[in-house]
């Protein structure tokens, strides 16, 4: 597997790939009906459709996020809706 991930766009089709089987990454985190949730993540309480979400983020129960990649870190306090975003601690961003 090779791509270029030189754009949000790309950068977030390669994360779906990842979720989809299409490449194998190291790392720490588990496999959570079709999400990864990083070591220490906390989203209980929230609906995830195939998210890539970091270590260490929090999720407001609540929460609506659909091929969405949560960067490590991350806190959402309030509930959030996102679709096909990069969720970073600045700010969601939707390609």
């Amino acid at each position: 597997y090779w791509t270029d991930i030189g754009c949000p766009s790309d950068y977030l089709k390669a994360n779906m790939d990842f979720l989809a089987g299409q490449m194998q990454v190291e790392g720490d985190g588990s496999s959570n009906a079709g999400n990864l949730i990083g070591a220490g993540a906390i989203v209980d309480g929230s609906r995830l459709v195939n998210c890539v979400v970091g270590g260490d983020v929090v999720i407001a129960e609540g929460s609506d996020l659909t091929g969405c990649v949560v960067w490590a870190g991350t806190h959402l306090s309030a509930p959030a809706k996102a679709h096909d975003s990069i969720i970073t601690p600045h700010g969601i961003y939707t390609p």
